[in-house]
């Protein structure tokens, strides 16, 4: 299990139930997405993501919740944990990630990458250490690095 570290952010964004964000978003501190956002996202702290984003994501951490769903590439700087029934379809680049949902793209990270028996990843992945629990599905290739080349 990733732990994340807990900075207690003050300055938290919240997208609530029912709300759609129709463009980019740019916030210091941690977002919640419990709606929609149309557009891209950055942001400094952690992300969690209840509902949906249709754009790309960079974030410092990313939870994305039980039903949430993320169709853009995804920039983590630490750490992600993808939730079962969650969906991302997008290319994932992070330090180290923990998987029980869905990823159509390639995974990229620095570090770890833990498939759980619900995970099933649809594209490449790259990473310096893999670990497949029973039942997750891989349909990619994968690549142990000892140091993934800086672009």
């Amino acid at each position: 299990m990733i732990d994340f570290i807990d900075y207690t952010d003050t300055n938290t964004t919240l997208i609530l139930l029912n709300t759609t964000i129709e463009g980019n978003i740019k916030t210091i501190g941690a977002l919640e997405v419990f709606g929609r956002v149309n557009g891209c996202v950055e942001t400094d702290g952690l992300s969690s993501i209840y509902g949906f984003i249709n754009g790309n994501l960079e974030t410092r951490d990313l939870i994305a919740r039980n039903n949430s769903t993320i169709n853009g590439d995804i920039n983590i700087l630490y750490d992600g944990f993808i939730n079962k029934n969650s969906k991302i379809e997008g290319n994932i680049d992070c330090r180290n990630i923990e998987i029980y949902g869905n990823i159509k793209g390639n995974i990229k990270a620095e570090d770890s990458v833990i498939l759980r028996g619900s995970a099933n990843v649809a594209g490449d992945i790259i990473c310096r250490n893999l670990v497949v629990d029973q039942g997750a599905k891989i349909n990619g290739n994968v690549k142990l690095v000892y140091q993934l080349e800086k672009f």
